[in-house]
């Protein structure tokens, strides 16, 4: 036996000479064939010859020892081993390629998580059978189908994201970032940025499925010390304040994603409180930590570029120098290029580490009610027989049976290859766009995406804000260090909660919509609408049943309420969008292309929806779908311990994406054709409802979309305020009622369901100044 075991080494190693210790054997192995030898019931040896695909060998299987032959070497002689060669085809050989194809996508159904290693015993059992089975990316499209989520790529990317060698592709992408995190994140920076960039893709596309494969592979729990350690120990040299860059933003993201009820009300008292306070800079301190993906007192974008010979001076944006930096900070975020489906490169802005940040926040501090104060009355009744103001009992209940900061809709698992139409990932539709398209704030997409999808802020909505005691906060917008005793109680922190039902009003063409927020001060040109929610002086708003009139400078315009229960009521014979394409309303744009960008900012909901959106198929080369499908092969092989690449030692042979074999994918340009609807503008009015105005004050909001990235930003008004008055003047003591004064929020809606951003203290003065300002995070009720 020990003789055996030296002469399988020597085989192994290619110095077996066609005479050994055997003898001669005149018997040779095909190139490649594998010979896998194990005992027989009477105690001798008996060998099977197999074939596998490429250089994948195995060292042991149950029961077997596997021993990677190379061309001509001699078998041992032996009276129990007899040559394999010329042995009797598998009955897989009659199977047709579909019947294959169908018992290996219901192999990998059997247990659908983590990567599709089921297939490897399949692969190996004979060469006809891994031929078939690997001849085009037919079968690992459909254990993408099988195992992923694939209906928020086809519906966002069309043909682009559905085409079987782009899910043969994307299959590997994910399939190595599950084996990523299940191996504990053992590897090294960049894979583990690589990992949670995919990790974060998954999250967005999710309907069930994918949160499900990152929870098999241990992703919350990864991230979970990932963020606590990063937080506590990684600050910046100088000031000792927290570093956000790529791999903390990705990871906070994905802690949201895989936030569940569970998740929360296992964790402990104490963690969850440090986590809290952890997360704090992050949260409550927006002049270090941007909260949009350009400055919010900008109404409209792109920027004038900077190094244009055709932009004047004064155009020219501006920072000041503050104790913690430039403000408001015009540096170009993190933008990365990320492997998905038809794009070995695709730009993705990173997203932002506070929205994220805020969420987790607000929803650890949410698993702890407010105590219901006893000396406060009943209820409203009860209040008004004893002449009481302010909330009662039961407005405090309210408070808590509504969360601020909605977990994410995760989803079921669920069985077939079509995927859900209307699953969860429809409400990050938005979201994804702005990774896509906000990477430069000087320049435009060169095809209009939706970044805010009609009617989300319409409806009723409850949140809280996060208030600085201002004195304490004001401090540390001058003191460039964090100070050591820095929390919630210093300086001291207040949660105020905030009610309010909005109405969404469009401007459809050929109305004239209201103009962008004018500027003051000619010569240096600075936008200070912010503090109108980026209205122009506006007098009046009349509404009426089915409109909205505002007039501004004396010019009235008419927007549309939005009710989508009702037709739209643009009309193609009158819109000047479609007056201009001969009464065509179909709009069609094409990647880089300027020639066919048509009726910019002339209306039309932006590409991306399903319903509208018509997407030109155009097919991968020949060439590259063989080398997806190689690449996805090698894959299934690494998931089994198999691949070509594992143990090589070097960095550049596991990386998820190598250049140097993968070559580039099809980059034909993406060709959207969609319907104009000639929605111009959406601007929002609204005002506290009369029972939550009785508990926590009376408001009125006005608002406005920027349709760029999608950003809205709300004025809130004290009641006492009217609505014909000019949003010029906040400081009047006649609109500070019980000392409340004019706010601005400015957020995204995040996931179709929460309002996070920053609620700032309106002073009329430069909006680029940094002022007294919070964390605001809200959410829609349902249903109201």
């Amino acid at each position: 036996m020990a003789e055996k075991r030296a002469w399988a080494r020597e085989i192994a190693s290619g110095e077996a000479a066609s005479e050994s210790a055997w003898g001669p054997v005149p018997m040779s192995v095909p190139d490649g064939q594998l010979v896998v030898v194990r005992q027989s019931r009477d105690g001798g040896a008996s060998e099977r010859t197999q074939s596998p695909p490429g250089p994948h060998s195995i060292s042991t299987l149950p029961s077997w020892s596997a021993i990677p032959f190379h061309p001509r070497t001699p078998l041992p002689p032996s009276k129990n081993i007899r040559a394999m060669t010329s042995t009797q085809p598998s009955i897989l050989h009659r199977f047709p390629h579909e019947l294959l194809t169908e018992i290996a996508v219901h192999l990998v159904a059997l247990d659908p998580l983590g990567p599709p290693s089921a297939l490897v015993p399949l692969f190996l059992t004979c060469k006809y059978t891994h031929a078939t089975l690997t001849s085009s990316s037919s079968l690992f499209a459909r254990v993408f189908r099988t195992q992923f989520d694939p209906a928020a790529s086809a519906r966002r990317l069309g043909p682009h994201g559905s085409h079987a060698p782009y899910l043969a592709d994307q299959l590997k992408h994910y399939s190595q970032a599950l084996s990523f995190f299940r191996s504990g994140g053992t590897g090294n920076k960049h894979q583990f940025v690589n990992a949670l960039w995919q990790a974060y893709i998954m999250c967005l596309e999710n309907d069930g499925r994918n949160i499900a494969q990152l929870e098999w592979a241990g992703a919350p729990d990864l991230v979970d010390r990932f963020v606590r350690g990063r937080l506590a120990n990684d600050r910046l040299d100088q000031t000792g304040w927290p570093r956000e860059d790529e791999a903390i933003s990705l990871a906070l993201w994905v802690m949201w994603f895989t936030s569940t009820p569970a998740r929360l009300s296992a964790e402990p008292t104490t963690a969850r409180g440090e986590l809290a306070n952890l997360l704090l800079p992050l949260v409550n301190l927006p002049f270090r930590y941007a909260h949009a993906y350009a400055p919010a007192h900008h109404a409209t974008l792109p920027l004038p570029s900077p190094t244009s010979a055709n932009t004047p001076p004064s155009a020219i944006p501006h920072s000041i120098i503050t104790a913690h930096g430039a403000y408001p900070s015009y540096a170009q975020r993190n933008v990365a290029e990320v492997p998905h489906f038809d794009r070995h490169g695709r730009e993705l802005c990173a997203p932002l580490a506070s929205t994220a940040a805020k969420l987790i926040w607000f929803s650890r501090r949410e698993v702890v009610p407010v105590g219901v104060p006893p000396h406060l009355p009943l209820n409203r009744a009860e209040a008004i027989a004893n002449n009481r103001h302010g909330p009662t009992q039961a407005d405090v209940s309210e408070l808590n049976a509504n969360k601020h900061a909605r977990l994410v809709e995760g989803g079921d698992w669920y069985d077939g290859e079509d995927g859900l139409q209307n699953g969860p990932s429809m409400g990050w539709d938005d979201d994804w766009w702005r990774a896509v398209d906000c990477t430069d704030m000087f320049s435009k997409p060169s095809i209009t995406r939706t970044h805010y999808s009609y009617g989300l802020m319409r409806g009723l909505w409850q949140g809280r804000l996060l208030m600085p005691e201002e004195t304490g906060f004001r401090n540390l917008l001058v003191t460039p260090t964090m100070p050591a005793g820095f929390s919630e109680l210093n300086p001291m922190c207040a949660a105020s909660p905030v009610f309010m039902r909005l109405r969404e009003h469009h401007s459809i063409d050929p109305a004239d919509a209201l103009a962008p927020g004018h500027t003051f001060g000619a010569a240096n040109a600075i936008d200070a609408s912010l503090w109108r929610g980026w209205l122009p002086g506006t007098r009046t708003w009349v509404d009426s049943q089915h409109t909205m009139t505002i007039t501004s400078h004396g010019q009235p315009h008419t927007y549309a309420h939005y009710d989508p229960g009702r037709p739209s009521t643009h009309d193609k014979a009158t819109c000047r969008a479609c007056v201009e394409r001969f009464g065509d309303d179909i709009i069609e744009e094409r990647e880089h292309d300027e020639d066919y960008v048509q009726a910019q900012g002339m209306g039309g909901q932006p590409a991306g929806d399903e319903q509208d959106g018509e997407w030109e198929d155009e097919s991968m080369s020949s060439g590259d779908e063989d080398m997806a499908v190689d690449e996805t092969i090698e894959m299934v092989y690494e998931s089994v311990g198999l691949g070509r690449r594992q143990g090589a030692g070097t960095e550049a042979d596991v990386e998820m994406t190598d250049s140097s074999e993968a070559g580039e994918f099809a980059t034909e340009e993406y060709c959207v054709k969609r319907r104009c609807d000639g929605v111009q503008d959406i601007v929002f009015s609204g005002e506290t409802d009369l029972a939550h105005g009785l508990a926590w004050n009376h408001y009125r909001f006005l608002g406005r979309v920027r349709t760029w990235d999608g950003l809205v930003a709300i004025l809130r008004i004290p009641g006492g305020a009217p609505l014909a008055t000019n949003a010029g003047s906040p400081t009047n003591p006649q609109y500070n009622e019980n000392g409340i004064g004019w706010w601005v929020f400015t957020g995204y809606v995040v996931g179709g369901r929460n309002f996070v951003g920053t609620w700032r203290s309106v002073t009329g003065g430069d909006p680029r100044v940094p002022g007294w300002e919070g964390a605001v995070v809200m959410s829609r009720r349902d249903g109201e």
